[in-house]
């Protein structure tokens, strides 16, 4: 139900390592609300990653840990688990217009009782198997969607209708990333947006903001945006180009 939009959000270090993936899906995402909460989130990014001394707590997480690092492929699942927390914290209170039923703390616990379940020994097989029952289908769409979503299969989380939008972010401090640390504001080397139609769930067609502003179930004035890009342009936030966006999606 709704008029269905995505907002993509891919992280990376300097050296172009994955941070994190993640997709966050909107029921009701037209018009200014999955705008505005982009700018909301782009703005509000982590300053600071703490580490994780407390001994407690690497157990806890120990088993999801342990595929994000060897099933899923991140280099550091510490950073993504943290990452993704904070920015879902960002947009918990609008869950009513996404398919937010949980809190992310709540969904990570979620995801560690899944995986106490399966040796280590089985867990790469479990992400690579064909789904035979419910726990694998949430293991590899849960951990891999939630965590390492991809510019090639983000799509493929849920249906979608009305567009989808791209958060490209690229920090460019090394050496407060291996402090578990994002910095301040001064170390994003880049946060670009971009704007994809859709046609049947599958994005087709890369286009400007103005175009995906004016399309008829959006039909947003000028004067928005006018002043989104102003805005934008104030906060260092640029556009991916058509171009860029054909190359990542392999259009």
């Amino acid at each position: 139900m709704g008029e269905r939009t995505q907002l993509f959000i891919n992280v990376t270090d300097e050296n172009n390592e994955k941070l994190l993936g993640t997709v966050i899906h909107y029921q009701w995402g037209i018009k200014t609300k999955m705008l505005l909460d982009a700018l909301h989130i782009a703005t509000n990014l982590p300053m600071w990653l703490y580490d994780v001394t407390n001994e407690q707590e690497k157990e806890k997480y120990r088993d999801l840990d342990y595929v994000l690092t060897n099933c899923v492929g991140l280099h550091n699942p510490k950073k993504a688990r943290l990452l993704r927390s904070e920015i879902f914290k960002l947009v918990d209170d609008n869950h009513e217009a996404m398919n937010i039923s949980e809190t992310n703390d709540t969904f990570v616990d979620y995801l560690n009782k899944l995986l106490i379940n399966y040796p280590e020994n089985q867990r790469q097989k479990l992400l690579l198997e064909p789904r035979i029952g419910n726990d694998i289908e949430c293991l590899e769409y849960e951990i891999l969607d939630a965590y390492n979503a991809t510019y090639k299969d983000f799509k493929d989380q849920c249906d979608n209708n009305d567009g989808f939008m791209i958060m490209d972010v690229k920090y460019n401090n090394q050496s407060d990333l291996d402090k578990d640390s994002f910095g301040s504001q001064n170390n994003l080397e880049k946060i670009r947006f971009g704007f994809i139609l859709s046609d049947d769930g599958n994005p087709t067609k890369p286009v400007t903001l103005e175009e995906y502003a004016k399309l008829p179930i959006n039909n947003l004035s000028d004067k928005f945006i006018n002043s989104y890009k102003g805005l934008l342009q104030s906060l260092d936030i640029g556009f991916l180009s058509i171009d860029e966006v054909k190359s990542k999606l392999e259009l």
